[in-house]
């Protein structure tokens, strides 16, 4: 390769970045005390729709508990990184009032689990 193209690839790759080096839609996972949360509750989960989903609320991330399809009341819990259960959404009045905010303005970051029936 002669010099000039080298130095054109060079400034091409400065320019616009090493696409396989960039570190886009990479997830944290969830910190420890959450996925022991998680191993506990997909043994007491319903057969169809139950999900935890990782959501950014109020500076920090924080996860939400769905059951799934089998219970009238279909409320979730909502932990924080801390495992401290900050709120309650859903339900028979549908509660979206957490920590003194309301969950919809929450930002769904991912599904961290889904039971596969």
């Amino acid at each position: 390769m002669s010099g000039k193209y080298l130095t054109y690839l060079s400034l091409f790759f400065i320019a616009f970045g090493f696409p396989s080096c960039q570190k886009k839609n990479v997830k944290t996972p969830p910190p420890t005390c959450i996925e022991e949360r998680i191993l506990a509750f997909e043994k007491t989960v319903c057969g169809k729709g139950a999900k935890v989903y990782e959501y950014l609320f109020q500076g920090e991330r924080v996860y939400v508990f769905d059951i799934g399809f089998c219970s009238a009341d279909q409320s979730a819990k909502v932990i924080n990184e801390d495992c401290q259960e900050i709120g309650t959404i859903g339900g028979v009045n549908g509660n979206q009032d957490v920590n003194g905010s309301n969950f919809a303005h929450a930002q769904r970051t991912a599904v961290v689990w889904s039971k596969s029936n």
